[in-house]
């Protein structure tokens, strides 16, 4: 019999350690979790969809 209960216990853990693995890290070197990560991406996704987003060769011409 399954107990239920030890099931979602196991889960919360395993959750818990995804969320805050470190995955990534930031310009400045801090550490990014898999939660923070996933965060960045949508609003990344959310500001393309905006066209809020600069072209390669309009950075280019702003380096220069």
């Amino acid at each position: 019999m399954v107990d239920v209960r030890f099931l979602q216990m196991v889960d919360a853990l395993y959750e818990d350690y995804f969320k805050n693995e470190v995955v990534a890290y930031h310009p400045n070197g801090s550490p990014m979790t898999r939660q923070d990560y996933k965060m960045a991406l949508d609003v990344a996704e959310s500001q393309i969809e905006k066209g809020d987003f600069m072209t390669a060769e309009e950075f280019e011409k702003e380096e220069n």
